[in-house]
């Protein structure tokens, strides 16, 4: 498997997103891409499933609340949220079809809802 990390050793790919662009197999049945802030917190996580049976094949989560620089709402640095989009055509599109919402934690950092 493909692997990509940055100087900072979180991953940034499994195998290749991006085939059309880069003329490289689709075979892939599955490949991602993260994005990170400069605390190393995961910003954006995007995948694309050709083979799946749902019709977004390229979706991603655009990570809310605490992981981002500007909303500090958990002062444990704890996910609160997260966006779904997919990509139409060469569009991405807002949905709220897979969103997360609801998530806290206890004083332990354990998630207590989802």
């Amino acid at each position: 498997m493909v692997k990509d990390y940055n100087v900072r050793h979180p991953c940034v790919s499994l195998l290749n997103i991006n085939p059309e662009i880069s003329g490289a197999s689709a075979a892939h049945r599955f490949s991602a891409r993260y994005t990170y802030l400069a605390n190393s917190n995961i910003h954006r996580a995007e995948y694309r499933q050709p083979s799946s049976p749902h019709s977004h094949k390229r979706y991603r989560y655009t990570h809310t609340g605490a992981c981002t620089e500007r909303s500090r709402s958990n002062n444990r640095n704890q996910l609160t949220g997260a966006n779904y989009n997919y990509l139409s055509g060469s569009t991405w599109t807002n949905s709220n079809e897979f969103d997360v919402t609801g998530l806290s934690y206890d004083r332990d950092g354990n998630i207590q809802a989802l």
